[in-house]
């Protein structure tokens, strides 16, 4: 009887721990939970190195959960999701899922969730978030009028007229000043 016992242990010891965990399971999670939030928010203010990081969070354009729209949200343990730097007054694609998991920030190339690509990340699980956000899966939205690298362009403008004003001057101060030779 003991030997039955302790084989049958052993069993079911070897059997357990031969079970694969499954990870990156975020995007099915936020497709089958109903408190899952997932939307377009500007970020009022970001706190990332605080003992508790936190983010403040405007919403604009809710694709699923209960957020309002226009609201402040603060959300605790803000992640951003690839490499990216986060912007006060820049607009984010935002996923949270409960206060234990941290919030995800993404960098996006539009605000139509029908073409929307993530930006700066990679593998399996990010391309079937991005895939569900595509079919509708989650929801839709879509802010019209604004695209996300809209201000990245006008500071490149900026830079690189100051960039030709400050050459345009170096050459006519050169020309002015004339060597004692």
């Amino acid at each position: 009887m003991k030997k039955t016992i302790v084989l049958l242990m052993i069993l079911i010891f070897t059997l357990s721990s031969s079970l694969n965990g499954l990870a990156g399971d975020i995007p099915e999670s936020l497709l089958h939970s109903e408190d899952a939030h997932i939307f377009f928010g500007e970020v009022l203010a970001y706190h990332p190195n605080k003992e508790n990081p936190s983010i403040a969070v405007s919403p604009v354009a809710v694709i699923k959960g209960n957020v309002k729209e226009g609201t402040k949200q603060t959300y605790l343990n803000p992640n951003p999701v690839g490499d990216i730097s986060i912007v006060e007054g820049k607009l984010y694609l935002f996923t949270y899922f409960d206060e234990v998991n941290p919030t995800d920030i993404f960098a996006v190339t539009t605000y139509d969730t029908r073409t929307l690509k993530l930006k700066n990340v990679e593998g399996a699980m990010w391309e079937r978030f991005e895939k569900y956000l595509n079919e509708g899966k989650y929801g839709e939205a879509k802010i019209e009028g604004m695209m996300p690298y809209t201000v990245d362009i006008a500071y490149g403008i900026g830079g690189v007229v100051l960039c030709v004003v400050l050459v345009g001057l170096g050459f006519v101060m050169k020309k002015k000043i004339k060597p004692l030779m």
